[in-house]
């Protein structure tokens, strides 16, 4: 029992790595995005 919630943890905390790095990268890419956008918008 005492390991299972051990493992809960473990995968809560990487589950949450997983969505914090996820986010990043779709807030770079919305970054990204708008660049070229903007970048298309002057030529």
């Amino acid at each position: 029992m005492h390991s299972y919630i051990k493992d809960f943890k473990i995968a809560n905390i990487f589950h949450i790595n997983i969505l914090s790095i996820c986010w990043g990268l779709l807030k770079k890419k919305q970054h990204y995005f708008i660049f070229s956008y903007k970048n298309l918008w002057y030529y």
